[in-house]
Formats: C-alpha cells, sequence, structure tokens
C-alpha cells in the first residue's frame, strides 16, 4: 500500500498494489497528484524515507510532485510512521483471500479521518500545516 495523508486533516489517498517497487511508486504519485491538486496549481511535497523505489534514478515523478528525503535511519520524523500500524490492526490474524476484499477492509480504517488524524503526524506539522 501506498499511503499519503494530510496530518492536519487525517484525510488520505490509498493506492493498493501487489508489491511494492519503482513503478507500483510512480503510479502512485500519478494517481495522487491529480487527486490533492486536480487543477495542477500547488507543489505537493511528499516526505519519504530512502526505500530504494523512492530513490530510483528511473523513478517517474509528476512536475508538481517534490519529494523531500529523510536522513537515513530516521523512521521517528517519518510523520505517517503511526499509519502502517493502522493497516496492521485492520488485517492482523485474517485470511484474506483476493486484493478486493483486502481493500475493503481497509478502507474504513485508512480512509477515516476519525481514525488517521490522531495517529499521524506531529502536532507542530499539523499546527503549521496550510
Amino acid at each position: 500500500m501506498y499511503a499519503f495523508t494530510r496530518p492536519r486533516t487525517g484525510d488520505t489517498f490509498t493506492v493498493l498494489v501487489r508489491r511494492v517497487n519503482t513503478d507500483r511508486m510512480g503510479e502512485a504519485l500519478r494517481a495522487f497528484a491529480p487527486h490533492a491538486d486536480p487543477d495542477g496549481q500547488k507543489v505537493l511535497v511528499v516526505v519519504v524515507d530512502n526505500a530504494g523505489w523512492h530513490v530510483a534514478r528511473r523513478l517517474n515523478v509528476p512536475p508538481n510532485v517534490v519529494l523531500h528525503f529523510l536522513p537515513p535511519c530516521t523512521p521517528e520524523l517519518q510523520p505517517v510512521e503511526p499509519f502502517w500500524p493502522i493497516v496492521r490492526e485492520a488485517v492482523a490474524n485474517r485470511s484474506i483471500g483476493r486484493i478486493d476484499c483486502l481493500r475493503a477492509r481497509l478502507e474504513y480504517r485508512t480512509r477515516n479521518p476519525s481514525v488517521v488524524q490522531p495517529r499521524i503526524g506531529f502536532r507542530w506539522v499539523r499546527s503549521i500545516e496550510q
């Protein structure tokens, strides 16, 4: 799952794929950009770690998206890191046979701002985001 969240509101956009790699990351960014800014007028800053598919030279990043790379080995600086337990809690100890069933299972938890917002971001990120 690729997830894009807005810490101030808890609004989340997710892309569920069978595996993560550079091509899927590019697809996720291309799906996210028009969702976050339909008019293409804003610069969208996406905070990422140094996973191989985030730093690959062949990663196709939309023109209005800027990737901001965190220093290596600093997951505590990633505002969205607490999002992943929300995902794991939805699927732990369950057998889910098809990706559409998985998508339905994750829908409530990952797209519900009242679930996501209290857990992501840092107080200072939520207070300065506009």
